[in-house]
């Protein structure tokens, strides 16, 4: 039975794949993709507004000064508002391209997963996702490299390397866990300090990643174009992000 999370794995990597196919890899991007994703999103949720670049709801600067945090796209339900970027929020996805010279650190990864979890933790009503995509060597370099960086440190030798387990390319079928308390020490501080930059009073730190979906496509069979990159395969994983421990009563007021 198809799901969201299927449809953004599937469809973001397909459509990496056609762009490469009609030699566009050059401008391969987060931006990019940004198209594609809202346009899954609306065929998702056809009552709402897909969006990108929404303030997040439950972040904010407590000065007000500087740029708000956003998450890069999200539904809204109109309701009785006028306002073009005003609703309900129902959904949200965070998406990370990983790509010839633009592979993320673990840390930003981290983040992203974490202000997913600051939204479900405080509003359980709203769907959360997130999407690793790019090419499939650059994706297995990031794999590898945050596994010699020991962001999350493992209980034994024996267990499998973290980074992988959560984005669900080394245990299939199974839901996976976040906790805080395995983080490497200094990333621990960094995003305690992050949510207390935002003002968010009260976090959860364990996240759930559920209902995985990892989709490959092989390299095109085609001689790329002298301005794109190697011919390659792309690969997008797609999770649901929940928090462990949803807010029961939650003092940050409704969209």
């Amino acid at each position: 039975m198809p799901s969201l999370v299927s449809n953004l794995a599937v469809g973001l990597a397909s459509f990496a794949q056609y762009e490469f196919a009609c030699g566009r890899a050059y401008a391969f991007s987060e931006s990019y993709l940004a198209k594609p994703l809202v346009e899954i999103l609306s065929s998702w949720f056809p009552n709402g507004t897909a969006f990108t670049e929404l303030r997040h709801p439950t972040l904010e600067r407590p000065d007000g000064q500087g740029s708000q945090p956003r998450i890069d796209a999200g539904v809204l339900l109109k309701e009785d508002t006028k306002e073009l970027r005003e609703g309900r929020l129902v959904a949200c996805v965070e998406l990370k391209w990983c790509g010839d010279g633009a592979i993320p650190s673990g840390a930003s990864v981290l983040w992203d997963l974490y202000r997913l979890a600051s939204i479900s933790y405080h509003r359980p009503e709203v769907e959360c996702y997130f999407v690793l995509a790019g090419s499939t060597g650059s994706i297995k370099s990031f794999l590898a490299k945050t596994a010699e960086s020991r962001l999350i440190r493992r209980r034994t030798r024996k267990e499998p390397e973290v980074f992988g387990t959560f984005l669900r390319t080394e245990i299939k079928g199974k839901f996976g866990q976040l906790r805080f308390d395995r983080l490497n020490p200094t990333l621990q501080r960094d995003i305690e300090a992050k949510f207390k930059k935002y003002r968010a009073s009260s976090f959860d730190l364990s996240v759930n990643i559920q209902q995985p979906e990892i989709v490959r496509h092989d390299a095109a069979p085609i001689e790329p174009r002298t301005n794109q990159p190697p011919r390659t395969g792309f690969t997008a994983i797609a999770s649901r992000i929940v928090s462990a421990r949803p807010h029961e009563a939650s003092n940050v007021p409704a969209d």
